[in-house]
């Protein structure tokens, strides 16, 4: 039917946009990097991209010491993170989805890579804030998300 030919065509449309978008985090402009960021970040805001992919890929790019050159995108980043992750109990959740993948790729990170420097302890701090129910907007509060990270560690 042609309902499935347009829902395939959304699919793959979305799929090359996330594509790009991955890519342009990547560039070695960092006008196009920084702009990217952004723009994740008020797409994973708004609730219209929801990717721990890219949650995560942003929260690398804040620590990352390549980008102590790049202080509008640290700021964005920096005020981001607060804001997604206190909004919702299901961002929170989202953060909590992260929370071991990112710091494996933190810790497996090969000799050569920037990243290498970045202190894993104050990550994982940072992170375990984020999914402080005390800080979520409206007392929408649900289980802790510590204890379902505490479980996935055990």
């Amino acid at each position: 039917s042609n309902d499935n030919d347009d829902d395939d065509e959304n699919e793959s449309t979305s799929t090359l946009i996330l594509s790009l978008l991955s890519n342009f985090l990547e560039d070695e402009n960092s006008d196009i990097r920084s702009v990217t960021a952004e723009g994740i970040g008020k797409l994973l805001l708004s609730g219209r991209l929801l990717s721990s992919k890219f949650l995560s890929h942003l929260l690398l790019l804040w620590y990352n010491p390549t980008s102590e050159d790049l202080p509008r995108m640290r700021r964005c980043l920096g005020e981001f993170f607060p804001l997604f992750a206190f909004k919702s109990p299901e961002n929170q959740q989202a953060i909590a989805d992260i929370f071991i993948p990112t710091l494996r790729i933190l810790l497996d990170s090969p000799p050569t890579s920037p990243l290498t420097t970045v202190n894993v302890a104050n990550v994982a701090e940072f992170m375990v804030h984020l999914m402080n129910i005390a800080f979520l907007k409206d007392g929408e509060r649900e289980d802790s998300v510590h204890i379902k990270v505490a479980e996935e560690l055990c």
